[in-house]
């Protein structure tokens, strides 16, 4: 396919995908917004519930990255034809996986949460939350794979129009249930689940109508074609993927149990670190899009045997994303104070959240660069030496974060340290490997 390394062809596949995530976060944003006007209670829930269920989706999205690089692969292979075969045959190895992890986080999650939660009000509303938004999953891993097909394909531009979808639905469902509107019950925080749940939806309708309803996309990739189950090419995608799914799993993981680390500390903190948790993800969105399109450009590269436009194409991205996390910061940095002021009113939440953000600024710097040479090193295809690196990554991480948080007894703010301890971490294992792996002759 002949890509070439050049900053407008970064930005190109970058951009739509950046806009996608900005406007998908708009549920987690308004989430936090309408919670945190309902209650710390529902606002500290409403953290152990999405991040759990976060951690199950990650699980699905490792599946996709991996159907993503081999997309990728075959894409820039021109073997186009394959590719519809892989979509397929991922399509129904992703909704099996749903169904298993959705009968283990329905039925599992409150025996999971009551050993390790200390409230009794954060328990309950955060198991309320969890069995509506359970079922969502088989919407969600769905809507992963459909992203991973158009990201494999370069073809990112209909991300942002699936996502603004996404995004409006859920600010006007958010509207409505959970504060009881236009004539609907009071839901509060279960109003919450469901909004996002009819969101995904929407969505995945929308996948179906614009991919299977365009003849040509499914002629030319050989969409729907499957006749019987081809296990050799299923074993396949699954050799690939399952590396991913547990590092994915682990990454999120660690992220939920570090949430539980602080609900120990208080039910302040917890709050704080929900408001922290809504803005700090909204931050890293440009560093995740441009991570994204370094994951299917290496892999393309390396279809099309262009290995030498591998290091250079990792330069010119960690540029990029050095330079957009720079501007993205300096904004929120100036404007700090009534930005918190829009997602609560309580001004000690807004007081002992602004500490701990001039500390995520900092590691937000060393994750524009440590996010890059880590997607490198997954689009090349060694999806279990990324798995090595992230997972010796979080144990340092968690270690990390037990240690100050509860051993030494420092409080949220030096917690959130630990954040610059994991970054710093990535950013020294990627970039071993990428200087001295075998990268180079990984095959799938």
């Amino acid at each position: 396919m002949n890509l070439e390394v050049s900053y407008r062809k970064i930005i190109g596949i970058s951009f739509p995908i950046i806009i996608g995530m900005l406007i998908q976060n708009v549920i987690s944003v308004t989430d936090t917004m309408f919670l945190g006007r309902v209650g710390e209670v529902a606002l500290g829930a409403s953290a152990i519930g999405g991040l759990m269920y976060v951690v199950f989706t990650m699980i699905g999205l490792g599946f996709s990255i991996g159907i993503q690089i081999m997309t990728g692969r075959r894409n820039g292979e021109r073997n186009f034809s394959s590719i519809g075969k892989i979509i397929d045959h991922g399509f129904l190895l992703i909704l099996f996986l749903a169904f298993l992890l959705y009968l283990v986080f329905y039925f599992y999650s409150s025996l999971f949460l009551n050993y390790f939660i200390s409230s009794k009000e954060i328990f309950e509303s955060s198991i309320a939350y969890i069995e509506i938004r359970s079922w969502a999953l088989f919407f969600s891993f769905s809507n992963y794979l459909f992203n991973s097909f158009y990201i494999g394909i370069t073809k990112t531009k209909i991300l942002t129009l699936s996502t603004l979808i996404t995004a409006l639905v859920n600010v006007f469902l958010d509207y409505v249930l959970i504060f009881g509107n236009f004539g609907f019950s009071e839901m509060g925080i279960a109003g919450a689940a469901l909004a996002s749940n009819i969101s995904e939806i929407c969505t995945t309708i929308f996948f179906i109508v614009v991919t299977f309803g365009n003849k040509r996309i499914v002629s030319f990739f050989h969409l729907i074609k499957i006749k019987k189950i081809d296990f050799k090419l299923s074993a396949s995608i699954f050799k690939l993927s399952y590396p991913l799914m547990i590092q994915h799993f682990i990454s999120l993981g660690g992220w939920f149990v570090f949430f539980l680390i602080v609900e120990k500390i208080s039910g302040r903190a917890l709050a704080i670190s929900n408001i922290i948790r809504s803005l700090y993800v909204l931050m890293m969105i440009p560093m995740w899009g441009m991570a994204i399109s370094t994951n299917t450009l290496v892999s393309n590269f390396i279809g099309e045997k262009s290995y030498d436009k591998v290091i250079p194409l990792i330069k010119k991205i960690t540029f990029l994303c050095f330079i957009i996390t720079i501007f993205t910061i300096l904004p929120i940095w100036i404007f700090l104070e009534p930005i918190l002021n829009i997602y609560t009113e309580n001004i000690e939440l807004v007081k002992g959240t602004i500490p701990v953000m001039y500390v995520l600024f900092f590691g937000l710097i060393l994750l524009s660069v440590s996010i890059i040479l880590f997607n490198g090193v997954s689009g090349t295809g060694n999806t279990k030496m990324s798995l090595i690196i992230e997972s010796s990554c979080i144990l340092i991480y968690l270690a990390y974060s037990y240690y100050i948080a509860l051993y030494l007894n420092l409080g949220v703010v030096w917690a959130w340290t630990s954040e610059c301890i994991y970054f710093l971490s990535l950013l020294i294992f990627s970039f071993i490997y990428m200087k001295y792996g075998k990268w180079r002759n990984v095959k799938l």
